[in-house]
């Protein structure tokens, strides 16, 4: 749940303008799910892997801005998004499939709930002969944080960034607008987390090579 605000009011903006926004992130959606799974030792009971839980199981503070400018026909745009976590852990053990086939470690016991972020920009562009359609390309970086700005970074995480190459088509009709964006990943870095740093050990990381952003919004 969040609140934004424009500096400039329509139709004050003149071809530019710039947003803010804050809001709160709600420990909603289940952080626990488990499944059965078959290892070398049979089937065992474990938490499914942190990257596909439903949820982070603490509170937030998200902090938002998004800019665009006009030049000619075409626009420049820009957004950025940081969530602010100052909950450590979650208090779910780590037990996951490694944790069945791998020795606990004191440090990574229990699920880190780590800060993130968004950032991307490119330009936009309208298609010829098709009203309210425009063409989008841009660059995205998002991650997770090794160290957050709150409290403490113990606990698992998989720290990291992606940065992807962008495009996109935006269609305007009326008060609707809809989107679709295929951000292509080109690097890839995971990084140490904490406890990777304090043992000299490195942990293991999964990344999409793409992904498929579909939109809808409307104003009233």
């Amino acid at each position: 749940m969040s609140a934004e605000f424009w500096v400039h009011r329509p139709p004050a903006e003149k071809g530019h303008n710039i947003a803010f926004s804050l809001g709160t992130v709600f420990p909603t959606g289940n952080d626990d799910i488990r499944d059965t799974v078959q290892t070398v030792k049979g089937p065992q009971r474990v938490f499914v892997d942190q990257s596909i839980q439903l949820g982070a199981g603490g509170w937030g503070i998200s902090l938002g801005t998004e800019a665009y400018q006009g030049v000619k026909r075409a626009v420049l745009y820009t957004s950025g998004a940081y969530l602010i976590t100052p909950q450590e852990l979650n208090g779910i053990p780590n037990k996951s499939l490694a944790g069945v086939n791998f020795k606990p470690n004191a440090l990574t016991s229990a699920m880190s709930i780590p800060d993130q972020y968004l950032a991307d920009g490119g330009i936009a562009y309208p298609v010829p002969k098709i009203r309210g359609m425009a063409a989008k390309f841009g660059v995205r970086y998002e991650g997770v944080k090794v160290r957050d700005l709150i409290g403490g970074s113990l606990g698992f995480r998989r720290p990291g960034y992606a940065l992807s190459v962008e495009p996109g088509v935006q269609y305007e009709r009326g008060k609707n607008i809809w989107s679709l964006n295929i951000p292509v990943a080109v690097q890839r870095n995971r990084k140490r987390s904490v406890p990777d740093q304090m043992q000299g050990t490195a942990g293991d990381a999964a990344f999409a090579d793409y992904l498929i952003l579909v939109g809808c919004s409307r104003s009233f």
